[in-house]
């Protein structure tokens, strides 16, 4: 077995054994991942893997946005929404112009949500 084979089986079994509030955390660890290798790209003007890093970012964006839990008479899930939607602007926009302080804005913001989400 190869190395990339061993890491892959492993990752899918770490995905497929959490608990729901687990699989959040990972979304979350993934995004920040992301966004910091592409800060790195950006830096190096690798516009090519940077483009692929914030892409990879705005669809944990998207995944986590279905994860919500409406909850009727509850304002939270409609201002994760919007969190959400301002995060995926903001990655477009990043991605557009290469624009990382953007970058860093979202990946601020995610593991703000990342600690909030540990403390619960």
């Amino acid at each position: 077995m190869t190395y990339k084979k061993g890491n892959t089986a492993y990752l899918n079994n770490q995905v497929l054994t959490a608990s729901p509030k687990r699989l959040i955390e990972m979304l979350f660890e993934a995004g920040i991942k992301h966004l910091k290798v592409a800060s790195y790209h950006i830096d190096k003007n690798n516009l090519q893997e940077s483009n692929a890093q914030l892409i990879k970012v705005q669809d944990i964006i998207m995944e986590l946005k279905m994860s919500i839990h409406q909850i009727p008479g509850s304002d939270v899930s409609d201002q994760l929404n919007d969190l959400y939607d301002f995060m995926f602007n903001q990655l477009i926009q990043a991605n557009l112009n290469k624009d990382k302080e953007k970058v860093e804005l979202v990946q601020g913001m995610l593991e703000e949500l990342l600690q909030t989400w540990q403390a619960l």
